[in-house]
C-alpha cells in the first residue's frame, strides 16, 4: 500500500504540530533524504537540545535501564535507572535552553527486543522506572520497507502509537537549502542543469553509493576551493556512483571556459552570453554565490541580458542566499523588469510590483 508523501518542508511542519499535540510522529523515507537534519533544526529554532538516539545500535537495557538496589533488609527492592542521557522529571533544564527533542533514528532498523523497549518510551514517556521530563519532545525516524535498508517491521502496538510521515525529494526546497548553507556554486549549477540527478536511489543498485542530499553535500565540502580542472573523479564517484560522478566532472569542464566573475563586474556589457544550457546555469549559480552589496550593480547589466527565465532563477538564488538583499535598489529595479515572470514564481517577491 503507498502512503500520502509530505515534502521537507511538509514534514517540518506537521513534526512540529505533533509535537505541540503531544503526540510521537515517525518520519520515514530513503536513505539520504535529511530526515536527521530536519529534526536537527527543529530542535535548533525550539532552542532545545537534541538527543540522538541511534536505536539500530542499542541494546534492551539502554531503554530500560540498569537493576540497582533500593531500600534495605525487609523493604529491599530492585529498580532499573536509566542512563543519564535520558531526562528525567527532575532533570534540570540545560542552561539556556528550553528543552530537549529525543530523536529515536533508525527505529525500525531496530532489533525486536529494542522496539519492545522503546514502546515503553513512545507509550508511557518512562524510562527504566522514571518518568521523562515533561519538555522532552520525541520524534521517530526510519528508512522505507522498500529501499532494502536493514528493516525490522514495527509491531501493530506501536505502528498504531505513532503519526506515519513518509517524505518524498523537493528539489526546490533542497535548492534553496543549498543556497543558504552556501554549498558550492558547481554543484548548485548541476543540479540546476540536471534536477533529477539530486536523488538517483534504486534499491536494486549495484553501485557502493548513490546521488542524494547527504552526499552531495558530502560532495560540496570535497569540492570547496578546489579548481574545476583538479578535481578528482574517482573521490567524487566515491560520494555520488561512479555514472553520476562523471557526468558531474564533465559538466565541470564548463567552467574552466567560463569568464570570471572579476570580468563579468569589469565588462557586463561586452562578456560574451553563452547559449549552452549547462553553461547558462553554471554562469548563474557562480553569480548567487559571489555577489556583494558593494559588486551587485556592476552584474545587474549582465543578468538583464540573459533569458528571462534564468534571469528569474537568479532572482530566486539573490533572494535565498541573502533575504536581506530584498530591499536593494538594484536588486528591486531589476525585479520590478521582471514582474510579468515572476508573477508565477512562488511568492517571495510580491513586493517588487
Amino acid at each position: 500500500m503507498t502512503m500520502l508523501t509530505m515534502t521537507p518542508t511538509e514534514v517540518r511542519a506537521a513534526v512540529i504540530t505533533c509535537f505541540r499535540a503531544g503526540v510521537v510522529p515517525f518520519i520515514q523515507s530513503s536513505p539520504g533524504m535529511g530526515k536527521s537534519a530536519i529534526v536537527k533544526s527543529i530542535a535548533e529554532d525550539f532552542n532545545c537540545e537534541l538527543i540522538d538516539l541511534r536505536l539500530s545500535q542499542c541494546a534492551p537495557e539502554d531503554l530500560m535501564g540498569l537493576p540497582m538496589r533500593v531500600g534495605e533488609g525487609k523493604d529491599m527492592r530492585a529498580a532499573f535507572a536509566p542512563f543519564e542521557m535520558f531526562p528525567t522529571k527532575d532533570t534540570p533544564l540545560p542552561q539556556g535552553k528550553n528543552g530537549w527533542v529525543l530523536l529515536l533514528d533508525e527505529m525500525n532498523s531496530a532489533a525486536k527486543a529494542v522496539q519492545a523497549a522503546a514502546y515503553r518510551l513512545v507509550l508511557d514517556r518512562e524510562v527504566g522506572q522514571a518518568e521523562l521530563h515533561p519538555d522532552v519532545f520525541i520524534v521517530a525516524a526510519g528508512n522505507l520497507t522498500t529501499d532494502r535498508a536493514i528493516v525490522n517491521p514495527l509491531s501493530t502496538a506501536m505502528q498504531s502509537r505513532l503519526i506515519h510521515l513518509e517524505m518524498t525529494i523537493d528539489h526546490k526546497a533542497f535548492m534553496d537549502h543549498a543556497l543558504s548553507a552556501r554549498f558550492d556554486p558547481r554543484v548548485l549549477a548541476y543540479l540546476s542543469f540536471q534536477p533529477s540527478k539530486l536523488h538517483k536511489f534504486d534499491a536494486d543498485h549495484v553501485d557502493r553509493t548513490f546521488p542524494c542530499p547527504r552526499t552531495w553535500e558530502f560532495v560540496s565540502r570535497l569540492i570547496a576551493d578546489t579548481p574545476s580542472d583538479k578535481i578528482n573523479t574517482t573521490l567524487i564517484a566515491g560520494a555520488i556512483g561512479e555514472g553520476v560522478a562523471i557526468e558531474f566532472t564533465t559538466f565541470l569542464k564548463v567552467y574552466a571556459d567560463m569568464p570570471s566573475y572579476a570580468a563579468i563586474c569589469a565588462a557586463p556589457d561586452k562578456i560574451a552570453v553563452p547559449t549552452n544550457p549547462g553553461t547558462l546555469f553554471a554562469i548563474l549559480m557562480m553569480l548567487v554565490d559571489s555577489f556583494t552589496r558593494d559588486t551587485f550593480k556592476d552584474i545587474v547589466p549582465y543578468v538583464k541580458r540573459l533569458p528571462p527565465e534564468h534571469q528569474v532563477i537568479f532572482c530566486r538564488g539573490v533572494n535565498r542566499r541573502e533575504p536581506s538583499f530584498a530591499r536593494n535598489a538594484d536588486f528591486v529595479g531589476l525585479r520590478k523588469t521582471l514582474v510579468r515572470f515572476l508573477a508565477d514564481d512562488d511568492g517571495n517577491y510580491s513586493d517588487a510590483a
